[in-house]
């Protein structure tokens, strides 16, 4: 149409390119912390290296006394060398915290230090503790154990320094320690078991304590009822075979009469007993003798029992008996000795 310009060639069209992905964040954190720990990394070396070396705060590593080994000459030597210039030694080895067992390590070692080995600060002067070296102790003679009863031994012995928490105690028979009484005392280490009454300068650290109680004499059991009736000779010599060494016997008057001596009771009864036990061995008496027959023999005889105290009839004197009833005349008295009776006169009577 009129008036429009002439239209030009057609335009080329180009095709159309997809928009392209954006780029990713997380890259660039990555390099971020890495390099973060790498500085921090970084900074811990650097500290460390100014530590050791002194550095602006001019520290320096503890030194160390290896406890219970060097002695404090050797503790001086060692601040003596270059590296632990500005440490020194202080005080005379009594610096001892409380916890410290001052007879752990060897004597005269050093046991405890301050400030403590392996810290960093500014050198100072050192205090430390020396060690006493093992606690010596004694225990007592068996004579004055032998006193002594289980509760006075553990004081002592803990006053020593003996460790007493798992002693190893035994009892047994003693014929001349009293029951409840300390026989002996006793090392025993490795299971072996020695005798330290007596003994002076021990390590206390190094004992296994124990001790022996005694039991008193041992007991013998006796049975008294099986002797009744035995004669009482065989009792006592069963009694002492049994290992009593103080019987008796004794006639039991309240018993009746029996023969062979058997024996009634014996006190004390049934148990056990120490052999120095009084026993005492009860026997019956003999019974009595059988009533004696009065002797036919017209002669007196004394050892028969018969009573010969009474005298035969007398005659007065001068007179003797006739056989035919009649007086006789004496003939002593026919001669007119004195004393005679005088002879009766006879009356003849008148009478044809």
């Amino acid at each position: 149409p009129a008036g429009r310009p002439p239209a030009g060639p057609p335009r080329r069209t180009e095709p159309r390119r997809p928009p392209e992905p954006e780029k990713s964040g997380k890259t660039g954190y990555i390099v971020l912390a890495v390099a973060g720990i790498a500085a921090i990394i970084a900074a811990i070396l650097l500290a460390k290296s100014l530590l050791k070396s002194g550095g602006n705060n001019d520290t320096k590593q503890v030194p160390d006394f290896h406890i219970g080994t060097m002695s404090a000459q050797q503790a001086q030597q060692l601040l003596a060398q270059p590296e632990n210039k500005g440490w020194s030694l202080a005080g005379s080895g009594q610096d001892c915290p409380n916890d410290v067992d001052r007879h752990t390590g060897n004597k005269d070692t050093i046991i405890a230090q301050s400030p403590a080995a392996g810290g960093f600060i500014k050198p100072q002067a050192i205090t430390y503790c020396l060690s006493l070296g093992p606690q010596l102790g004694a225990v007592p003679t068996k004579a004055v154990l032998n006193t002594w009863d289980e509760g006075t031994l553990k004081t002592y012995l803990t006053k020593a320094g003996f460790n007493i928490a798992s002693p190893i105690v035994t009892q047994q028979n003693d014929d001349k320690i009293p029951a409840g009484k300390i026989i002996d005392v006793n090392d025993n280490t490795n299971g072996n078991v020695t005798s330290i009454a007596g003994k002076q300068n021990l390590n206390v650290g190094n004992i296994q304590i124990g001790w022996v109680i005694s039991q008193g004499q041992k007991q013998i059991p006796l049975t008294a009822q099986q002797f009744k009736g035995v004669n009482v000779d065989d009792a006592v010599r069963a009694i002492q075979g049994q290992g009593f060494t103080k019987v008796q016997k004794l006639l039991d008057k309240d018993a009746p009469g029996q023969p062979n001596s058997p024996v009634t009771k014996i006190t004390p009864g049934d148990g056990p007993y120490a052999p120095d036990q009084q026993i005492l061995v009860y026997y019956a008496p003999a019974p009595p003798p059988p009533p004696t027959t009065p002797s036919t023999s017209q002669t007196c005889d004394p050892s028969q029992g018969q009573d010969c105290t009474t005298s035969p009839t007398t005659q007065p004197t001068g007179t003797a008996t006739s056989t035919s009833g009649g007086p006789s005349t004496n003939p002593s008295c026919q001669i007119g000795i004195f004393g005679c009776p005088s002879t009766p006169t006879s009356t003849k009577h008148g009478g044809g």
